[in-house]
């Protein structure tokens, strides 16, 4: 695990957190306004993303159904 700080992306206040290894994002819930947002490491650091403009793949709700695949013949 990896302590780090972001900046929540609705009401800028600093959120503390800690990070697993994995490069998957997570959902944060912000202290001060109480808004769920997108946290996300990338190769320079860590993202916060609001839900609605982040990408399918870094949205962990859509992330899980497009990677689950589907059992087509």
């Amino acid at each position: 695990m990896t302590s780090t700080s972001v900046t929540c992306p609705y009401c800028t206040t600093s959120v503390s957190l800690d990070l697993s290894e994995s490069y998957e994002p997570m959902f944060q819930v912000c202290p001060d306004c109480g808004r769920r947002f997108i946290v996300e490491r990338t190769a320079g650091g860590v993202r916060a993303l609001r839900e609605k403009d982040a990408p399918c793949l870094s949205n962990p709700d859509c992330r899980e159904v497009e990677m689950s695949g589907s059992c087509e013949e």
